[in-house]
């Protein structure tokens, strides 16, 4: 959902700016408590590595607008991140690492919010774990070492599959979130859960997701159950 006045106000400050890529204010959640709130005032990025930082902070494509640049061929990068669900993160990157006089417009107000069915997820919580992939990739790609940046990117985290599938499963099952997987994708985890099930003992952080998962799925059927008698 836009809101018009702050977003009419936004594309005022993108026109002034003339940013290569800018992020706005977005929230979501029954209470918007969640979202990339920046805080302080609308700022100019230049500098690459804590434009990285911002862009992968809360990646939601609502929040962002990137200048076309049909001077260079994005061809070859954009079939790397085909299927990651964040192929526009990694566009980004690229452009603001190989045109080093570019910068990132932040516009902290809230410009849009989710709408109403955002909890009805259509996707795993799985391709979180693309966003390390697509970051990596794209600076790597623009000629940059990605390890010396990798200790500066504090919203960077390397995703372990297995506890993805855990966590969103738990959020599936759990009275604290209205998140849902859609039927398809819930059976797909499920599926996913069932052929990897012995990797969940190898490691202590996906046998103790495991156990909340288990308690979830208990209350949230006995919960069923009760509410039919």
């Amino acid at each position: 959902m836009i809101h018009v006045p702050e977003a009419i106000n936004f594309i005022k400050i993108v026109e002034q700016t003339r940013p290569l890529v800018a992020i706005c204010g977005f929230e979501q959640g029954d209470k918007n408590q969640y979202g990339n709130k920046f805080g302080g005032e609308t700022r100019l990025v230049y500098n690459f590595t804590e434009a990285v930082d911002y862009l992968i902070k809360f990646p939601k494509t609502t929040a962002y607008l990137m200048r076309r640049c049909p001077e260079i061929n994005l061809d070859v990068l954009f079939e790397k991140l085909d299927r990651t669900l964040f192929s526009w993160i990694g566009l980004s990157i690229y452009l603001l690492e190989i045109k080093s006089e570019e910068k990132l417009l932040i516009y902290q107000d809230i410009v849009a919010s989710a709408d109403d069915d955002y909890s009805l997820l259509p996707y795993s919580y799985r391709v979180f774990g693309n966003l390390y992939f697509a970051t990596k990739v794209s600076i790597e790609f623009g000629g940059k070492s990605f390890e010396d940046i990798r200790p500066y990117l504090k919203n960077l985290k390397r995703e372990d599959e297995i506890l993805l599938n855990l966590t969103g499963l738990q959020a599936h099952y759990s009275w604290k979130t209205p998140i849902r997987y859609k039927p398809d994708v819930y059976k797909k985890e499920l599926k996913f859960l069932k052929k990897n099930w012995l990797l969940i003992l190898s490691r202590w952080p996906r046998f103790i997701a495991f156990l909340k998962l288990c308690f979830f799925r208990i209350f949230f059927f006995a919960s069923k159950l009760f509410s039919k008698i």
